[in-house]
């Protein structure tokens, strides 16, 4: 008998050179080389390769793996998440449940977020996993941290998001039970700091992590410093998923790059020119464009149990969302804010304020400084930063980034500054926009425009006057709230532009949060659908309480 051990990374097989191996040798792939003395022949553990060698005559299969940490046992409580999941995002966890490994391929706005955070809910409720790592686009890291655990997750957890310098130890400490959670973006990863605080998590929650690719296709190249980043991290998780809604953006090889992340055992291929041999049809210059495909019904057959697809069209939701995205201001802006607020608590403390209409005054001017500027007595602009570090500018490229299709988008605000910042913004990233602002002809072309395909990307408005009368469905279905009036009835009439007869699929609309801003409070009356003229002091004391 020949002995073939699996030693981690190496197919170790236990022989003396023979025309048998020789005559495979050619089939194998990766490195390989025969040992000095007679200690066998060495080649990369790959599915493929542990197939072509286990089918030698004679062979036993030995797999020595090395000891893993031992970690305290998890309590086990039943999962109970916040919101009740729709029917397909039922049918994805069902499918999830008993895998390690798994691909949640749903397009944008059918849920895939709150089924991965179930998911980890479930693994967690069994004593499965104490850390989760979420690595995903740039902004929306901090949205799962913010936003989505607050929302959907039903367990006890403690989180945290990139930017960060050090860990908290908590996030580190094995021996409590909620959940660890860290969050991270793609373009941290390519950073010293970044790399090794994410590595450190994993490695402290090896044999208990879970891991998470979110927006998998910016992985879809695995030659990159991205991927290889994270495959580097991917090693010491015990489960994984890859979440995108375009697992295929533009060839079967995008889809292998991910799954190979996931779990290279699934395709069972791990170098790319072996991919391209079984599944891609060559051809273009010297024949290295890929114009074709072939067995992708094998594909398919090898890839589905580890899949759930799942489209608009196919749920048939014709409904709103409501998001947020949240972000940081500066130190500068904090404090400007906390000024204005002693001010404002100072003339309600001494009966200065007796009506609404003098507390106004000051909040706009708060709500102006989380937009980045201030107006002095003569209605002069003063900006706090320059447009490329303004906080909610860079928040709002975020979210237009985070886009999977890069569709087209509203982006609504409230003063004529915020304006003039979000096309100064938008230019500088060299996004396709146009302004309903101007003579009659201007905006006509304005709209003209952004209901053309290929034509502009973004409509930048104002409620009060693009709220009313225009029809901007059919090519959008992104709306983003860059900053809000107090006024609701121009809200709710400026989400009817893009949610009326003819709309096709899930409208959403986001609003930026600042941290330590009004943005939280106005959205908050602009929900219960309560106007200015509806609030009392006593809502104004109570939002200076709010705000720290």
């Amino acid at each position: 008998m020949i002995e073939l051990r699996v030693e981690g990374e190496r197919l170790l097989l236990k022989a003396k050179a023979n025309s048998a191996i020789f005559s495979i040798t050619h089939r194998l792939e990766g490195r390989r080389r025969w040992l000095t003395n007679g200690g066998g022949y060495s080649v990369e553990n790959t599915p493929h390769n542990l197939e072509v060698l286990a089918g030698l005559p004679n062979v036993i299969v030995v797999h020595t793996t090395g000891e893993r940490t031992k970690l305290a046992p998890r309590p086990k409580k039943p999962y109970q998440p916040l919101t009740k999941p729709f029917p397909h995002q039922d049918a994805a966890l069902t499918k999830m449940r008993g895998q390690k490994t798994f691909a949640l391929f749903m397009e944008q706005g059918t849920g895939k977020t709150k089924v991965a955070l179930d998911w980890i809910g479930e693994l967690w409720s069994l004593g499965l996993v104490t850390g989760a790592l979420v690595v995903s686009k740039k902004g929306v890291h901090r949205q799962w941290i913010d936003s989505e655990l607050p929302t959907h997750y039903g367990s006890p957890y403690l989180a945290t998001h990139w930017p960060f310098r050090e860990l908290d130890k908590a996030l580190l400490d094995l021996k409590t039970a909620p959940l660890k959670i860290l969050a991270i973006n793609y373009d941290a990863l390519r950073t010293p700091t970044g790399k090794q605080t994410a590595l450190q998590f994993n490695q402290v929650h090896h044999g208990s992590l879970v891991m998470i690719a979110d927006e998998s296709q910016k992985i879809k190249n695995a030659k990159s410093m991205t991927w290889n980043a994270m495959n580097l991290l991917g090693k010491w998780s015990d489960f994984r998923a890859i979440l995108t809604g375009t697992p295929i953006a533009k060839d079967l090889s995008d889809s292998w790059a991910q799954f190979k992340w996931l779990n290279e055992m699934i395709i069972g291929i791990r170098y790319y020119t072996a991919f391209q041999k079984e599944y891609c049809i060559m051809g273009g210059f010297e024949g290295r464009e890929i114009v074709g495909h072939r067995n992708v019904d094998r594909f398919k057959e090898k890839t589905e149990p580890y899949t759930y697809r799942v489209t608009k069209a196919e749920i048939g939701i014709e409904a709103k969302a409501d998001n947020v995205w949240t972000f940081e201001l500066t130190l500068k802006q904090r404090q400007h804010i906390q000024e204005l607020k002693k001010e404002l608590e100072t003339m309600l403390d001494s009966g200065e304020i007796i009506s609404l209409t003098n507390a106004v005054s000051t909040l706009s001017k708060m709500q102006q400084v989380s937009d980045g500027f201030i107006l002095d007595a003569d209605k002069k602009v003063h900006r706090l930063m320059a447009v490329e570090a303004n906080p909610r500018a860079n928040a709002m490229l975020e979210w237009l980034d985070s886009d999977e299709e890069e569709g087209k988008a509203v982006i609504w605000m409230r003063f004529v500054e915020d304006a003039a910042i979000i096309c100064e913004a938008l230019t500088a990233n060299k996004t396709n926009y146009m302004e309903y602002r101007g003579k009659d002809k201007d905006r006509e072309a304005a709209v003209k425009s952004f209901l053309t395909v290929g034509g502009a990307r973004v409509f930048v408005a104002n409620p009060q006057s693009a709220g009313t009368g225009l029809n901007l469905q059919g090519l959008c279905n992104r709306n983003l709230y860059y900053s809000n009036s107090f006024n609701a009835i121009d809200r709710w009439q400026s989400e009817d532009r893009t949610h009326r007869i003819g709309t096709k699929g899930i409208v959403t609309y986001t609003d930026l949060i600042g941290k330590g801003s009004l943005d939280n409070y106005i959205l908050r009356n602009l929900r219960k659908k309560k106007g200015l003229s509806q609030l009392v002091l006593d809502d104004i004391r109570q939002l200076l309480e709010e705000l720290d």
